[in-house]
């Protein structure tokens, strides 16, 4: 680990010690990635200004990717369609190398949502309490032991394998609710011994019961011990993308899928979403959240803290000095791996917030 650079940034009982972290990654979605204009002299010198050292590439999703997949040639992207282009091995060749010839750390990043699945197969899709019908997510049991788990693993092998990433990332891979359709309840039924959901006294599913988020959670961590499993055969490690709770950072989004508690052991790196402009939260605030995943005993060299962009305020972005703060204060409580993300909402104010981080040595 690198010495100590700062001390301090938000006011505690504990001292806080800031470091340079190790991995410095920036994420490029699909905007970036699959796109024919993109200006790749653009991004490699937005990528060298800041002294990043590893990227996050969106590849797609199982309905629709970034790159020509023979297998699922009616899934691939129209751009690919239409241009024949591989675009993450275009986007891997323009920024894998920093100018000095190191590899940079190359991290694929799959979305899990699956609208166009769901609009072809509703049977796919998670049902809600009220019996109404996700139009993006799919449903547990489809995650579990249906179609759309398998094609996320396969997915996972085929892109760690063919472009030999450091790292596979699975994105939106969470529950909004909707996991209460009769093949949920079948499955929940088969891991729990329950017969029916849990009720309140009104006879209503009782959805914010404690044992939803911890079989939400479960499923969740055996799909993922899947994909981590496909993932390291072909040499690459599996991360999950984890929302974030500011009232319990490590068990906090259970309805999600994402107790911290459970799926931590079935990935080799979790993946924060720091979004503390859409949580009222400041960028030094982000030490609370560091300290807590190194107080549950989660090992802080497999976190990597993703610093979003986003506000609770509609369009408005996170203010520069704000971000500056947030990515200095996610490298602490031995956490070294930062990310910022995405790459396409990033003004010039905050390159120069990043660099003035990331640049200090």
């Amino acid at each position: 680990m690198s010495t100590v650079m700062f001390v301090g940034l938000n006011a505690c009982a504990e001292e806080t010690q800031l470091v340079y972290p190790e991995v410095r990654a920036v994420s490029l979605g699909f905007e970036d990635v699959a796109d024919a204009d993109t200006d790749w002299a653009a991004v490699r010198a937005d990528l060298e200004s800041v002294h990043a050292n590893a990227v996050h590439l969106a590849v797609g999703r199982v309905e629709w990717s970034a790159f020509p997949w023979a297998k699922h040639a009616d899934r691939t992207a129209s751009i690919v369609e239409e241009t024949g282009t591989d675009y993450v091995q275009r986007a891997i060749d323009e920024v894998g190398t920093q100018p000095d010839g190191t590899p940079r750390r190359i991290v694929l990043t799959i979305d899990a949502l699956v609208p166009e699945l769901i609009a072809a197969d509703p049977e796919l899709a998670g049902v809600d309490a009220s019996g109404r019908r996700s139009e993006s997510f799919a449903s547990a049991s489809a995650l579990a032991e249906g179609t759309v788990g398998d094609r996320l693993v396969e997915m996972v092998e085929y892109v760690a394998r063919t472009y030999d990433a450091d790292e596979v990332t699975l994105t939106e891979l969470m529950f909004d609710g909707s996991t209460f359709g009769d093949d949920d309840l079948e499955l929940y039924s088969g891991m729990f011994g329950a017969v029916d959901w849990p009720r309140d006294g009104d006879g209503e599913i009782d959805s914010a019961h404690p044992s939803i988020g911890a079989w939400r959670s479960q499923v969740i961590a055996q799909l993922a011990s899947r994909a981590r499993e496909a993932a390291n055969a072909a040499g690459s490690e599996l991360a999950l993308d984890v929302r974030t709770s500011w009232v319990d950072p490590v068990s906090g989004r259970a309805e999600s899928g994402h107790d911290l508690t459970v799926v931590a052991g079935s990935v080799d790196r979790i993946i924060v979403w720091n979004y503390f402009g859409m949580s009222g939260a400041s960028g030094g605030d982000s030490t609370d959240l560091t300290r807590a995943y190194r107080d549950a005993g989660i090992d802080p060299a497999m976190v990597t803290m993703s610093v979003g962009m986003w506000t609770d305020r509609g369009a408005e972005l996170v203010d520069p000095a704000d971000f500056g703060d947030g990515v200095r204060a996610s490298a602490s409580h031995g956490v070294t791996s930062v990310a910022v993300t995405p790459r396409s909402l990033m003004t010039r104010a905050h390159w120069d917030a990043l660099a003035s981080v990331w640049s200090a040595e």
